[in-house]
């Protein structure tokens, strides 16, 4: 693969008139060694090649890029010649659009076959399904003989809907081929030039931006620098006001200065701070988001009620929350979509924590009164996945040092580590680094790096991707074992295992080989834990034992104690538990009143439990927790946890009963046994 920051080599060749680049220029611009310069070079000639291009040429110090070089570098990029583009309908659809959308030229029908290459039939099917499609987001593809086609339609939408093609689109080969066709309409270097700007404005402003996000934001900036003048965005006069409050506001407006000469262009300076908010980490030294810095430790609260764990550090964990909270509210609120191409994995993955996650962020919903997308919950999820692992075993035998290099941003570096301490619990991970902090640490600080992306090293490297499949977690593991010999980490060769049981049996209809894989991988890797993956369901742990209805006219402390005397008698927890669960809710106040008239009594593990275990009581009455009027109870379940991930199935399950209306209003309503154990059989399903 070509380095991209040879764009920047093209980008100043079309400055010049000779088509001439020097060595010690070469070397800049690709920020590298002579030795790493030339092998660059080798790869551009490899799809020069390919493409019946003049080769770069070499004499001394000095190498020549053709004219022709550079008119065709984005079918050098990718290695393909333009005849062997093919676009897909849907490809074909969403260009149309964003190509309209530009209007840098006054469409028409012939002017999409020609840039699609594809016949007028076609191109007027394809239309006929966008205007469809349209008419759905609000937005009309008009046309007019003196004027070609056009989109009409509120502005805001116009552009989110340019964002979702995008989107859509930048994934693959030939969606960035036709995006960097659309902007080369307007100049040949445009998109080079842009990448290049954008680049330097990043980081000579030392943005902290997750870097999977650039390549799309320049996409849309630079189809937006197209748009802009003809059809600026509306914004409300207190819409404006907080966002000139932002301190990325005047970087927006510095930034724009460059390709605008407009006088009044606050609205324009304004949707590009957006754009940057959206992709941007939360900044804590901007007292301006403030208020979502308390939000961050409401939502981190609000877990810990609802997943029944005590966050370490909460301080620390509430910034790195707020790095991620600032770029999702904008992106929430704006409309500007994320795709999460990892959301049906940690769903299936961690399905339990996701569901528990999504109840946390209710206190976002209700502040920005709206839903929050799957999308950004998948990513809240790893955030809390992530320090929930950290903690789980806080006491290892850490013979081996290993650190993690991610590049990526806050979640992936959260899903690895995540990830790796899982896999590696007897491994002490010194940190999360970036590639260029590595060569300042010392070797005798750690013993092997767990990396996204390749880097030299003296010590031992994996490279490895941030969410890893059963495959890739048993090969890991097996790497690492055979390298350092880990104590406490003995895992056979379940590949060898697998073989030797299909020698022996016939696996029954519906059971694949590979299905057979991962279900010994996922047991070996539980022993490996030493605990058990998946904690039980709510409607085993909740049954005829430890189910009750109570109509005593009690006080909140001794319903608590009638609430937790099943897990008394089955020998979950000895009686100082209860005591400890009360002195909780004197120390802190009426932080287990989970909302709705639901209370969820606990203490720590070590305030005596013995396993882990759960209770129910619904009182016929409501009793007022702390005598306060404005948290009545109805019903109190007692948890006694072991750890920090055992429960959280049981939760899970709970908490789905406990957000759906209909169900919270039968559980309430409930007045015998028979009929709360009925809802809690049902719920889970």
């Amino acid at each position: 693969m070509i380095n991209k920051r040879f764009n920047r080599i093209i980008v100043e060749l079309a400055k010049k008139e000779e088509n001439i680049i020097t060595k010690e220029q070469l070397m800049f611009f690709l920020s590298c060694s002579e030795s790493k310069a030339l092998e660059e070079i080798g790869k551009v000639n490899v799809n020069l090649t390919i493409l019946g291009l003049p080769l770069i040429e070499q004499t001394g110090d000095q190498f020549f890029i053709s004219a022709l070089v550079q008119h065709r570098w984005n079918e050098v990029i990718i290695g393909r010649k333009f005849a062997t583009i093919v676009y897909s309908e849907s490809d074909r659809q969403a260009l149309l659009y964003l190509i309209t959308f530009t209007e840098l030229e006054n469409l028409s029908v012939f002017h999409y076959q020609s840039f699609l290459r594809v016949s007028r039939n076609t191109v007027l099917a394809d239309i006929k399904k966008m205007r469809k499609k349209l008419e759905r987001m609000n937005i009309q593809l008009t046309y007019s003989r003196r004027t070609g086609f056009h989109l009409v339609g509120n502005e805001k939408n116009v552009r989110t809907v340019a964002r979702k093609y995008i989107l859509k689109i930048a994934i693959t080969e030939t969606g960035k081929w036709g995006l960097s066709q659309i902007l080369k309409i307007k100049t040949n270097t445009f998109y080079w030039e842009l990448t290049a700007n954008f680049e330097k404005f990043i980081q000579n402003n030392e943005l902290s931006v997750v870097p999977s996000r650039i390549e799309e934001t320049i996409w849309f900036i630079g189809l937006l620098l197209c748009r802009r003048l003809q059809h600026p965005v509306i914004f409300s006069k207190q819409e404006l006001q907080e966002l000139e409050q932002l301190n990325i506001y005047k970087l927006s407006e510095l930034f724009l200065k460059e390709y605008t000469e407009d006088e009044d262009n606050s609205s324009e300076i304004a949707y590009f701070t957006i754009i940057l908010m959206t992709i941007v980490q939360g900044d804590i030294s901007d007292t301006s988001l403030n208020h979502w810095m308390q939000t961050a430790d409401k939502i981190i609260r609000n877990m810990e009620r609802l997943a029944v764990v005590n966050f370490s550090n909460r301080q620390k964990f509430a910034i790195d929350l707020f790095s991620h909270l600032v770029p999702a509210i904008y992106r929430i609120k704006y409309k500007m979509p994320l795709s999460n191409v990892m959301i049906d994995q940690i769903k299936e993955s961690h399905e339990e924590l996701f569901e528990l996650t999504k109840s946390a962020l209710y206190q976002l919903e209700e502040e920005m009164k709206t839903v929050i997308p799957e999308d950004e919950v998948g990513y809240f999820t790893i955030l809390f996945g992530g320090q929930i692992a950290h903690q789980t075993q806080t006491e290892k035998i850490s013979n081996y040092r290993g650190i993690i290099v991610c590049p990526n941003g806050i979640s992936s570096s959260l899903i690895m580590s995540a990830e790796l301490k899982k896999l590696f619990p007897t491994i002490e991970f010194k940190g999360i680094y970036l590639v260029s902090e590595v060569s300042q640490l010392s070797d005798a600080e750690y013993d092997m790096i767990f990396t996204s992306v390749p880097i030299a090293s003296p010590k031992k490297v994996y490279q490895i991707r941030p969410l890893l499949t059963t495959k890739e977690k048993n090969q890991l593991l097996h790497e690492v074992q055979h390298d350092f010999l880990i104590p406490g980490l003995v895992v056979p060769s379940i590949n060898e295992i697998v073989e030797i049981i299909l020698d022996h049996v016939d696996l029954r209809k519906g059971i694949t080989k590979e299905k057979l894989l991962r279900t010994v991988t996922n047991k070996v890797m539980k022993e490996v834990r030493g605990m058990k993956e998946d904690g039980p369901m709510l409607n085993e742990i909740l049954d005829k034992d430890t189910v009750q209805v109570s109509d005593e006219k009690l006080d909140w402390e001794e319903a608590i104690a009638l609430s937790a005397k099943p897990l008394v008698n089955n020998g979950s927890i000895e009686k100082k538990y209860i005591e400890a669960m009360i002195n909780k809710v004197k120390e802190f106040g009426a932080f287990i009143h989970i909302g709705e008239g639901v209370a969820l009594p606990h203490a720590r593990p070590e305030d005596g439990v013995n396993k882990l275990g759960m209770s129910l009581l619904k009182m016929k009455e409501p009793v007022f927790l702390l005598d306060d009027e404005k948290h009545p109870i109805r019903i109190f379940i007692c948890l006694a946890a072991v750890d920090n991930e055992m429960h959280l199935r049981a939760l899970s399950d709970l908490t789905k009963i406990l957000s759906h209306k209909e169900k919270l209003q039968c559980l309430l309503e409930a007045k015998t046994q028979t009929e709360l154990l009925k809802i809690i059989n049902e719920g889970v399903i």
